[in-house]
């Protein structure tokens, strides 16, 4: 169900910008939960521009790479409502972080690729997500726990709901 919600409300607000693999008008989405703190996806989620403006490096990395795109506000989207986007995101990327982009940005081509598994600007980039995630790492993995618990519960939910149906169905056919 929340995996359903997820998708439903990606699809709305996201899906004309993001694709989960494809660059659009915006970066592909897949994996950015595992490269960006969850923290910084909140705040960037409601406002893309005051990130940029409060001088966050990766933020205006982003803004440039995307020709100044200006991503709109969704700071009207409740918490619980973005965290059913961000799981529906993470349950649905199967492409590893290397055919998205690094850190969310579009390879231009094949050439940029230094060596296999190199990346262009992996030193940068990564050590300002280490330093900006901090203590932030742990806040983020216990979040990641809850996204998964509670998908997992919402599947058991919806197991136990179809197989009551099921049982009931089968009860009107004895004889």
């Amino acid at each position: 169900m929340v995996l359903l919600e997820g998708k439903q409300l990606f699809n709305t607000h996201c899906g004309s910008c993001h694709s989960l693999c494809q660059q659009r008008i915006g970066p592909p989405l897949a994996g950015v939960t595992d490269r960006r703190p969850v923290s910084w996806l909140f705040d960037f989620i409601a406002s893309s521009q005051k990130v940029i403006q409060n001088g966050d490096p990766y933020a205006g990395f982003l803004y440039q790479q995307y020709n100044n795109a200006i991503m709109p506000d969704f700071n009207f989207l409740s918490q619980e409502k973005v965290l059913a986007i961000l799981g529906y995101i993470n349950a649905a990327s199967s492409a590893p972080s290397h055919i998205a982009g690094v850190n969310g940005r579009p390879l231009r081509d094949a050439q940029e690729l230094k060596q296999p598994g190199e990346f262009p600007l992996q030193g940068k980039v990564t050590a300002m997500e280490d330093e900006q995630e901090g203590s932030a790492g742990t806040k983020y993995l216990i979040l990641k726990v809850v996204i998964f618990v509670v998908a997992t519960l919402s599947m058991l939910a919806h197991i136990l709901y179809v197989a009551s149906l099921w049982k009931k169905g089968k009860a009107k056919f004895r004889i």
